[in-house]
C-alpha cells in the first residue's frame, strides 16, 4: 500500500508563525492558511492582534469547539482583555423558550464591545452568525452610562431598565434584575460580573 502525496497548492509558500506574523501588515486580499492543528491558530492570532487594526471574527463550527478556541486564544494572548465569546441563543427558531440570561449578557458584552471599539477580538460558532441581530442603531440607543455626578430623572431611569429589559426584584442576585429602594438603586448589568449599588441625592447618582 503505497503512501499518498500530501497535496498543496501550487503558489503554497511554507512559513513558520513568526513568519507570517512579520508579513500580516503587508497582506492584502484572502489568505488562506494549512497545517494549523490544536491551539496553534489561537497562537497565530493572539500574534497578530496587536498588528490588527480592525477586530478579528474567528468562526467555529459549534459551541464547543468556539469554546476551546476561546479559552486558547486567552491562554496565548496572556488574559481575556479585548477578547469576547459570542455564543448562539441555544435554541431553535419558534421554541416555546427564553435563552438562558447569562447566554443573553455575553452576547449584549460582546455585541457592545463591537460598538465601542474595545474588542479585538470575538470568537463565535457558525450558528451564532446565522442569527438575526439587534440593529447597530438600536443598540446605541439603548446603551445607557451612569457615572457619579450625572443627574438622571429616577423615574425616567426605571422605565428606561425595563425598556431594556430588566426585571424588578425583591433582591438583585441575576443579571436583568433591579431594586428601588428610596435612593438606592441596585441593578445587575450583564456587563459586570457582580450587581452595582447607585446611590442618588435627588436625582443626581452620588456613589457607585
Amino acid at each position: 500500500m503505497s503512501e499518498q502525496t500530501p497535496h498543496f497548492p501550487q503558489d503554497a509558500v511554507p512559513s513558520t508563525l513568526a513568519e507570517f506574523t512579520g508579513c500580516f501588515p503587508a497582506l492584502k486580499g484572502r489568505c488562506e492558511l494549512l497545517g494549523l492543528h490544536d491551539s496553534a491558530a489561537a497562537a497565530l492570532i493572539a500574534r497578530l492582534l496587536p498588528e490588527a487594526t480592525a477586530p478579528f471574527c474567528v468562526l467555529a463550527p459549534d459551541h464547543q469547539a468556539a469554546e476551546r478556541f476561546f479559552e486558547d486564544l486567552a491562554f496565548h494572548a496572556g488574559g481575556r482583555e479585548g477578547l469576547y465569546f459570542f455564543p448562539h441563543w441555544g435554541i431553535n427558531p419558534f421554541e416555546p423558550l427564553n435563552p438562558h440570561l447569562e447566554l443573553e449578557a455575553t452576547r449584549i458584552v460582546s455585541l457592545a464591545a463591537l460598538l465601542k471599539g474595545k474588542a479585538r477580538a470575538v470568537v463565535l460558532p457558525v450558528r451564532a452568525l446565522m442569527q438575526r441581530l439587534i440593529p447597530q442603531k438600536t443598540l446605541a440607543e439603548l446603551c445607557l452610562t451612569l457615572r457619579p455626578g450625572d443627574e438622571f430623572d429616577r423615574t425616567r431611569l426605571l422605565s428606561l431598565l425595563v425598556r431594556l429589559g430588566y426585571s424588578a426584584a425583591p433582591l438583585v442576585e441575576e443579571r436583568g434584575t433591579f431594586s428601588m429602594r428610596g435612593d438606592i438603586l441596585d441593578l445587575f448589568p450583564p456587563t459586570t460580573a457582580n450587581p452595582a449599588r447607585i446611590d442618588f441625592f435627588g436625582d443626581e447618582v452620588e456613589r457607585i
